[in-house]
């Protein structure tokens, strides 16, 4: 383990066949600083998890809710792709396309499509959505 360093904040996004993808590993998906940070440039998110240490909870469901959320604000489709929780696919509204149940063992199949632009969550600073809901709510 001595051996790790971290490297670059900044990490370029994976591209294949010219499709430029954000990618998360675990909870990553939770930190919206970190997947605004990718936009406009990313056109699909995958997030990959390993969502075993939850056991039977209902903290995969939230976590797929939270990848969900995402989506909706990023106005992206999402491979949700986890070894013991639900695997998906997640529509930029934040619906499930489709999805493998949790414990079962299986292979996904679907289509997504390339999404392109920005959302008003991706170019709204993030003090400023804060301030919406004090707004709404006072």
């Amino acid at each position: 383990m001595s051996d790790f360093i971290p490297g670059p904040k900044s990490q370029p996004l994976i591209t294949a066949n010219k499709i430029k993808i954000a990618t998360y590993i675990c909870y990553e998906i939770a930190y919206s600083n970190l997947i605004r940070s990718d936009l406009p440039k990313a056109q699909l998110l995958i997030t990959l998890t390993n969502d075993a240490w939850f056991g039977n909870s209902i903290a995969s469901k939230q976590h797929l809710q939270i990848g969900q959320a995402r989506s909706i604000e990023t106005g992206r489709y999402q491979l949700f792709a986890t070894n013991t929780g639900v695997t998906a696919i997640i529509a930029p509204n934040g619906k499930i396309v489709k999805a493998l149940p949790s414990f079962k063992t299986g292979v996904l199949n679907g289509e997504v499509y390339v999404m392109q632009g920005n959302t008003p969550w991706s170019v709204i600073p993030r003090s400023s959505h804060g301030m919406t809901k004090k707004s709404a709510v006072g």
